[in-house]
């Protein structure tokens, strides 16, 4: 599927925490430009509960992140790494996937 301004994408996470967590989980949406020079922007405004975010023509040519959080039935604040959207949708598709996950290890090594 190919991604355009104006349309709604939506990511889900499965995580277990051993307190619990019978609230919400929020994801927070940000942009980056591959710049090393610079971190990604956090997307004012694009805070979700649902994991859908609508698509802006201004972020064409970024790489889009995601991260969550949530805070456990203990009443601690949890926080994951942010997620790459592209490189999880690449990883998955059957020849690009190998190559993609081919690539992240030799460059792990």
């Amino acid at each position: 599927q190919i991604l355009t301004a104006r349309s709604n994408i939506s990511v889900s996470f499965e995580y277990a925490d051993e307190d619990g967590n019978s609230g919400n989980l929020y994801y927070f949406w940000y942009l980056d430009d591959d710049d090393p020079s610079t971190s990604a922007a956090y997307l004012t405004g694009y805070l979700s509960t649902d994991g859908t975010i609508l698509l802006d023509e201004d972020w064409v040519g970024q790489n889009l992140l995601v991260s969550t959080s949530f805070v456990d039935d203990a009443g601690n604040a949890e926080f994951s790494n942010y997620y790459d959207l592209g490189e999880m949708v690449y990883e998955h598709i059957p020849l690009l996937g190998w190559f993609t996950r081919g690539l992240k290890n030799r460059l792990k090594a």
